[in-house]
């Protein structure tokens, strides 16, 4: 089964995710270029999720923290949750 993981790098953070049953929303401040002139610089509400292997999660060097939750894919498809695509 595909899955996503939302990660954190702060235990008592993971414990807030289980206890309330939700996430929460970080904003994330994106610039576009094109021809190097900026045609976007908007800040986008958004949980950041990863798709690493299961199986290979242990032998990773995460970033993003120690800790995390998963979901699956048909999951985050039926609350309409999807990749961002970058053109």
């Amino acid at each position: 089964m595909n899955k996503i993981i939302h990660i954190t790098g702060d235990f008592s953070k993971l414990v807030s995710i289980l206890k309330s049953t939700s996430l929460r929303l970080s904003y994330s401040r994106e610039n576009f270029y094109s021809n190097g002139n900026s045609i976007s610089n908007a800040v986008h509400p958004m949980v950041c999720f990863s798709e690493y292997n299961l199986k290979e999660i242990g032998s990773k060097k995460i970033t993003y923290g120690n800790y995390g939750v998963g979901f699956s894919k048909d999951w985050a498809r039926s609350k309409k949750i999807g990749p961002v695509l970058y053109g």
